[in-house]
């Protein structure tokens, strides 16, 4: 995920970039009870936020609490955050492993560039469905002035769609590009319907017998029976 300050233009009124992209991952988890899901977030570096869980209402609060430029770094380092989440991914002997990249830039700093660290991916097994999430033309972003207060500047259009498309190329998956929230929604729910793995769930019934309770209330009632009928009827006259 994608926390870089330029996430903060409001592109899905009322929502930003990044508050819009939150809600549609937080919706994809709930979706999703049997995965390992975990949470890499990025600017200029990449860090983990949440690591590989079953536990999706811990990973959907820390998603929640996820605050614009989460790493305090300038910048957008897609080829990071793709070999960190590559790392995670690796520890896991699942069968199908996956890598939902959001960003709304181009990479522009760290270590490794997008498409290199896509194909060391793809060698661990590893498809990366990639978002841009921009509306054509740029988008307004508020940024504090010190007379005028809170102003709405344009900002250019700075995604990167071809690096983008060469990295889900790279991992047999694929690119979408998002221009309204419900389209996030829509996104996010192919998304779902592509990753599907047969899941085996063992279930155990746990039985207990209680048929001496009854048996013994039966013997019970026959005793009360024969004493009534035996000895209170004969001894009334």
């Amino acid at each position: 995920l994608d926390t870089s300050m330029s996430m903060s233009a409001l592109d899905f009124d009322p929502d930003n970039r990044l508050d819009a992209a939150k809600k549609a991952a937080a919706e994809f988890i709930r979706k999703r009870p049997f995965d390992r899901i975990g949470l890499v977030v990025f600017g200029g570096r990449a860090i983990t936020q949440c690591p590989l869980t079953l536990d999706h209402e811990t990973l959907i609060d820390f998603l929640k609490q996820v605050p614009m430029n989460a790493t305090q770094t300038d910048g957008t380092a897609v080829g990071s955050a793709i070999a960190l989440a590559s790392i995670r991914l690796a520890e896991s002997e699942a069968k199908s492993k996956a890598i939902i990249l959001l960003t709304d830039g181009r990479s522009n700093t760290g270590n490794i560039d997008p498409v290199t660290a896509a194909l060391s991916a793809a060698d661990l097994g590893i498809k990366i469905y990639t978002i841009g999430t921009a509306v054509p033309g740029g988008g307004l972003i508020p940024v504090d002035h010190p007379v005028l207060g809170r102003q709405l500047v344009k900002a250019a259009e700075d995604l990167d769609e071809s690096s983008l498309q060469a990295v889900a190329r790279a991992t047999s998956a694929k690119y979408f590009r998002v221009t309204s929230g419900r389209r996030f929604r829509e996104i996010y729910a192919e998304i779902d319907r592509m990753e599907t793995t047969k899941v085996e769930i063992s279930t155990v019934q746990n039985f207990q017998d209680r048929y001496l309770t009854f048996l013994i209330a039966g013997f019970a009632l026959v005793i009360i029976e024969i004493f009534v009928r035996r000895i209170l009827i004969w001894s009334v006259p």
